[in-house]
């Protein structure tokens, strides 16, 4: 992954594995699982990584998919003798919710969209751990890295889109605003040429708690999610809340 959205850990839990037991619930009569599996037993990176004497330590980075089955309604349609359309059969039926996610053991939970509530709360049950919602202060996050360039003026809070958007006003030119100068205003930023361990990426923000890194600039290929992890507990964390 290289991108999702970021939530705190506020309580920590007993964390998450492949052995974990699923958890249940019941709808309409039927009984319905949720689990986390992981993409492999080990894990994808570590943060703080260090070698000490020898020994290796750091903080294991996770990552897999929240399932959750649900229940949906459904309706079998067809034509009649007359061209009339009637329906056959209707009831529910069994569906399956995959969400894409990143662990840091009592960090952070990074999902794949904001709106992964259901997913959230599958791994609060099974992890036993409390997470919020991270806010990104962008005007923080702006003045933090002053050489990375606006690629956009303004746009809406969107995930992997750049909403209604304007190019960054060169001097002279006559737009409405220049984001950089109004940035309380921003509820999206999206940056290009910011340096970070030899890579120049070119990404997004959102107020909302959304990260995304295209690309780097550089060309040394793609950005992993060892890297994508780091980048948010480094760069973007200091800059983060949550609400209450």
């Amino acid at each position: 992954m290289k991108s999702g959205a970021i939530n705190i850990i506020t309580e920590e839990g007993r964390g998450i594995s492949n052995d974990t037991a699923p958890i249940k619930r019941h709808d309409q009569g039927k009984t319905l699982l949720s689990s986390v599996q992981l993409s492999n037993s080990h894990a994808q990176g570590t943060l703080d990584f260090t070698v000490d004497d020898g020994e290796m330590s750091g903080t294991a980075i996770q990552e897999g998919k929240i399932l959750r089955e649900d229940l949906v309604e459904f309706k079998n349609k067809r034509l009649n003798q007359d061209g009339r359309p009637v329906i056959d059969d209707e009831g529910t039926e069994r569906t399956l919710e995959e969400t894409q996610f990143i662990h840091v053991c009592n960090q952070i939970l990074i999902t794949a969209r904001t709106e992964c509530e259901s997913a959230r709360a599958v791994f609060e049950s099974i992890s036993g751990a409390n997470t919020e919602s991270a806010q990104i202060d962008i005007k923080s996050f702006d003045n933090a890295h002053p050489d990375a360039e606006s690629r956009l003026e303004w746009g809406d809070d969107k995930e992997g889109e750049y909403g209604p958007i304007c190019l960054v006003a060169d001097e002279g030119q006559n737009l409405p605003e220049d984001r950089r100068t109004d940035p309380d205003k921003r509820v999206q930023f999206t940056f290009d040429h910011l340096d970070w361990e030899e890579r120049d990426l070119y990404g997004t923000i959102t107020a909302s708690g959304y990260v995304e890194l295209y690309r780097d600039q550089n060309g040394r290929g793609q950005i992993n999610t060892e890297e994508f992890t780091r980048f948010v507990t480094e760069e973007v964390l200091p800059h983060s809340r949550v609400d209450g």
